[in-house]
């Protein structure tokens, strides 16, 4: 396996900088704000069961397919939330998606390369609140 050292600097470098930006500029604000990301409180109780079946209560089982699409929905929505509020959180996983996609590294690898970038996210947000 021939790892180019630059290049995963490189990657790793970006990844740490575009989700910084994805986390503080005010592009991401207006999006996250339509999309309801900045409150995931909001949705919080649509991904529970027990909401559902409070609901609807005999009608729970007949909807059931509905309610677990809702809930996976839902579930998927609070991870995205919480992942965009959290520039080390974003950049391990833009960085592992990088480097097993441009690098073409086994996921395994990908995995382990990854937190390299969170060393470039620490660097990178004392130098912009310095």
């Amino acid at each position: 396996m021939d790892i180019n050292i630059i290049l995963l600097l490189l990657i790793a470098l970006s990844c740490a900088e575009f989700s910084i930006q994805c986390v503080v500029s005010e592009a991401s604000q207006w999006l996250k704000d339509k999309t309801a990301l900045n409150q995931p409180y909001v949705l919080s109780k649509l991904s529970g069961f027990k909401f559902w079946f409070s609901l609807l209560r005999g009608w729970f089982w007949v909807l059931s397919p509905l309610v677990i699409i809702v809930v996976v929905l839902a579930n998927v929505h609070r991870f995205i939330s919480s992942l965009t509020a959290c520039p080390w959180c974003l950049a391990m996983w833009l960085a592992v998606a990088a480097n097993y996609f441009f690098l073409g590294l086994p996921i395994i690898t990908a995995i382990i390369l990854a937190p390299l970038a969170l060393v470039f996210v620490t660097i990178l947000d004392k130098i912009h609140t310095w």
